[in-house]
Parts: C-alpha cells; structure tokens; sequence
C-alpha cells in the first residue's frame, strides 16, 4: 500500500513513485525535508532521484 503523500523506500522506488504520481496526477512538486546539516544525504538524494528525473 503506498501513502499518497509519502515517499518511502529505496531511492530507486522513490523516483518511480514519483514519476508514477506525475503520470497519474501531472503534479510535479514535492517537498524533501532535511537541514544544512544533513546536507549530504540531500545530495544523495538528489543525485539517485532528481536528476535523473530532470532527464
């Protein structure tokens, strides 16, 4: 069961759940929680699910 207002999972899931939201619902903006301090998890993040999603 997936929570229509939450990502969870490994980044690979995250980013195919989203593309599938988009898909299904053309909204394509998402919040990620985190602070300046957890600022390499970010980049993580951002390297496994949005650039690849940027294309």
């Amino acid at each position: 069961m997936k929570a229509p207002n939450l990502f969870f999972g490994p980044l690979q899931d995250m980013r195919a759940d989203i593309e599938e939201r988009y898909e299904a619902t053309g909204i394509n903006y998402h919040l990620i929680p985190g602070s300046i301090e957890d600022f390499s998890k970010l980049e993580d993040f951002a390297a496994a699910v949005i650039k690849p999603l940027a294309g």
